[in-house]
């Protein structure tokens, strides 16, 4: 019975393509005591829809003692969502937009340009805001200062090496500068899309293209009507076609009624490897096609990345045709370094307060810091979990860590391994992570470290539970994992890439063991 109720309503949310029915899946945490799991997050799971643990068991997830409680704060941000997205109540016919009604079909195409309700707003906040004062390498920089203020100017390619908080100055640029700069004048809006290696689908180009296109409409709705001839040939698939959602993207970026658009798409370079040239291609032929078309296009692009050679080779041939520009972060070293500087010492700062530290330890360890050569951003923030953890005891004990702290980032990344306190059981969660085709929840990751070859049912799985795990994990795994809206990720792209690369390792030794066995043999 449950089976054919659950199939019938897959049906009827299906039938109202014209007139869609946002959802959103909660699932109890917690088993409800002497009888268990009422409903398992298996069966409140609703495919394309959004699904979210409330740390309750099944009588008490709607029950919140507080508006502080996490589950409440969860719901409220799903009906603030909502609200957001439709920027209106909607009515039988038409729907309200901020520049006038769209019709029911055209709020129908809107949303099939968001797929599952991505929170493409959750997905750039995955990167922490900048420090006071940091940045400023890029905000102060005359070449960021050109491209900004200059109509002329539509590409500004940022490239810099890991660890130097590309992702950190594209959120601020989005949430902070360009704001700030066009505040008092409306006709302007920003754009964005954050790839990261977490997902095919973070690293979808067709996602990326969909998601600027949704923000773009519910700027200004009247644009929709490029994108509905597609979408009444197409359906629900459209957000799935990158040709059609790139010409629907020509078409409304060069609409005279779009107005001022800045389209900030950051880190490039994590985007999916086969896609990336269809993307190039995209942006070269909009660049160089605004410089002899007679449309009245007035949409600028951001783009930040590492300086990988595809990619420059491409950019390199866009900015010699043109008055693109690129500021180069490897160029600005000295200035990110005195950035990292201010942040050290404001940090030491901190942590001599916090933790009551003799000058001389404080002295030490701000002195050793500073020294490093090759500091970045990541490099400080990797250090400082472990400096945080493991700074106490004697003078000299602390002197000790402080000499013996890594000066790069993958020697980082071997002090955070070495200090697990179980690296049986973090190698198995990094393993899991890697492997992974999206983001894990706190409870599939429990389900995978548990099942064996004994388990026979779900039921006789023995679990952690998500909220324990949302306490012990990141520093079980020597805080080279972080958990957001109870999905785990690796901290930084660079993890996954220090991960591989030992395997390789790992791999490469144990052929030429066996290959020294064979011959031995012989």
């Amino acid at each position: 019975m449950m089976h054919m109720i659950e199939n019938n309503f897959h049906t009827i949310v299906r039938q109202r393509k014209d007139d869609p029915i946002e959802l959103t899946c909660f699932y109890e945490e917690l088993a409800v005591k002497g009888i268990g799991e009422i409903v398992p997050q298996r069966s409140a799971k609703i495919p394309g829809y959004n699904l979210y643990g409330i740390h309750a068991n099944h009588m008490d997830m709607t029950k919140f003692p507080s508006r502080e409680d996490p589950g409440y704060d969860a719901i409220l941000g799903e009906l603030q969502r909502w609200a957001k997205m439709v920027h209106g109540t909607k009515q039988d016919t038409v729907h309200s937009g901020r520049e006038g009604k769209i019709s029911t079909q055209e709020y129908a195409c809107l949303q099939s340009l968001w797929p599952g309700g991505i929170d493409y707003e959750s997905q750039k906040n995955q990167n922490p805001k900048r420090v006071s004062d940091t940045c400023l390498w890029t905000l102060k920089n005359p070449r960021y200062l050109e491209w900004r203020d200059n109509e002329e100017q539509i590409l500004l390619w940022i490239s810099a090496d890991p660890g130097c908080g590309k992702s950190v100055l594209a959120r601020c640029i989005v949430d902070e500068d360009l704001p700030r700069v066009f505040a008092n004048d409306s006709s302007k809006r920003v754009l964005y899309y954050f790839f990261k290696d977490t997902s095919l689908e973070q690293r979808s180009i067709s996602r990326a293209m969909s998601t600027i296109l949704h923000q773009l409409f519910v700027f200004r709705p009247q644009l929709i009507r490029h994108a509905l001839p597609k979408y009444k040939e197409k359906g629900a698939a459209l957000s799935t076609i990158f040709p059609e959602l790139r010409s629907i993207f020509t078409a409304a970026a060069t609409d005279p009624t779009a107005g001022n658009i800045i389209c900030v798409l950051d880190a490039l370079d994590e985007c999916n490897d086969q896609e990336q040239p269809r993307l190039l291609e995209c942006l070269e032929d909009f660049c160089l096609g605004s410089r002899t078309s007679s449309s009245a296009s007035r949409l600028k692009f951001l783009v930040t990345s590492r300086p990988y050679f595809e990619i420059r080779r491409r950019f390199d041939g866009l900015l010699e045709a043109s008055s693109n520009i690129e500021l180069a972060g490897n160029d600005e070293s000295a200035s990110i370094k005195k950035e990292i500087d201010l942040v050290i010492r404001h940090q030491v700062a901190n942590l001599k307060r916090e933790l009551r530290l003799a000058p001389k330890v404080s002295e030490h360890l701000e002195k050793r810091l500073l020294e490093t050569e090759h500091r970045t951003y990541l490099w400080l923030h990797l250090l400082w979990n472990v400096v945080r953890k493991n700074l106490s005891g004697t003078n000299s004990e602390m002197d000790r860590l402080v000499d013996n702290l890594p000066d790069d980032i993958q020697g980082s990344y071997e002090v955070l391994l070495q200090k697990c306190p179980d690296s049986v059981f973090a190698r198995r969660v990094l393993q899991i992570v890697l492997v992974a085709a999206r983001p894990l929840t706190l409870t599939e990751i429990d389900v995978a470290l548990n099942v064996n070859e004994q388990t026979s049912s779900y039921a006789t799985l023995e679990q952690d539970g998500p909220s324990r795990l949302q306490e012990t994990l990141p520093s079980r795994c020597g805080l080279m994992i972080s958990i957001i809206h109870s999905k785990v990720y690796f901290i930084h792209q660079t993890v996954k890439e220090f991960l591989l690369g030992k395997l390789v390792n790992f791999v490469q030794h144990d052929r030429e063991q066996e290959t020294l066995r064979l011959e031995h043999a012989y």
